[in-house]
């Protein structure tokens, strides 16, 4: 069964980025880094969690990649391209925030990482709404964000995920 991908979007949160440039030169929100999070920091906890948004982030990715492109109209096209982009950056920046973390660096460190994911997020569901996408795409997109809206209480404010 087909659905719109805005309710992918709730992948929510596998999507783009604004800006070229890595995840090293992301800059938090203003107001963001000196917002209290709403939980204590557990390296231990937040790291397994990572991981995990991670490994899901490239189940949709693989998942996206599956997805017919022949049966797009061409008006669709563009956004199915701009859409399996930003899930590709998602991948690349899950990636990098679970790497971080295995290092041991801590909220200070990977909350530009962080904050890059949910702005690549946010533009992911924009363009989705603009698309289709399977149910298996669907449920890979819930899962990882799923999996990323926990990671939003040892960050900062729970308004700060998009889908919380």
């Amino acid at each position: 069964m087909i659905r719109i991908a805005s309710t992918v979007a709730t992948l929510a949160l596998a999507l783009g980025c604004a800006g070229g440039g890595g995840s090293d030169t992301a800059k938090v929100p203003r107001g963001l880094e000196n917002r209290p999070p709403e939980a204590e920091w557990n390296q231990e906890r937040v790291t397994a969690i990572a991981v995990e948004f991670s490994e899901k982030a490239r189940a949709l990715r693989a998942t996206f990649h599956q997805e017919p492109t022949s049966t797009l109209g061409s008006g669709q096209a563009h956004s199915y391209y701009q859409v399996k982009q930003l899930i590709r950056r998602i991948d690349r920046e899950a990636k990098h925030l679970s790497k971080l973390l295995l290092e041991g660096k801590g909220r200070t460190e990977t909350l530009p990482v962080y904050a890059n994911l949910l702005v690549i997020v946010r533009d992911a569901q924009e363009a989705a709404r603009r698309t289709f996408a399977s149910d298996d795409v669907w449920n890979a997109a819930g899962s990882a964000g799923d999996a990323l809206r926990r990671l939003g209480p040892y960050y900062g404010p729970r308004l700060v995920t998009p889908g919380a």
